[in-house]
């Protein structure tokens, strides 16, 4: 596993996917000039294999929905323990899509 950028905002974050296509990317949904669910929005339109990632510290059923609404793979609250977190990440890498998929409002 390896980072290979991190974007300061959601228009950084969707420049630095054309560049480098990653596989997987954790977005946050509150970024500068271009919010996270946008930046995904673009993301899984342009780059239908890139597994997207949420991490908010807002972790409420309407975010959820619109982390669904708008093609993220699984969306996590920031606290969310980093050995759960890392095997999200390696199942998303590994495999094509999290099997835990967050997005239902499950905990």
């Amino acid at each position: 596993m390896n980072v290979v950028a991190e974007a300061v905002d959601g228009e950084e974050a969707v420049s630095f996917s054309r560049l480098l296509k990653p596989d997987l990317v954790l977005m946050d949904l509150d970024l500068p000039r271009l919010d996270g669910l946008q930046a995904t929005r673009r993301l899984k339109v342009e780059f239908t294999k890139t597994r997207v990632i949420i991490l908010s510290t807002v972790g409420d059923e309407t975010c959820r929905r619109a982390a669904a609404k708008y093609g993220a793979d699984a969306f996590l609250p920031k606290g969310t323990d980093i050995a759960r977190l890392l095997s999200l990440i390696r199942e998303g890498s590994l495999n094509g899509t999290p099997q835990d998929n967050r997005l239902a409002g499950q905990n």
